[in-house]
């Protein structure tokens, strides 16, 4: 669970 919320959390920066 924590890894998905990671690697959501870092998509979004990389996207931002």
């Amino acid at each position: 669970m924590e890894e998905m919320m990671h690697s959501k959390f870092t998509i979004s920066t990389l996207t931002l």
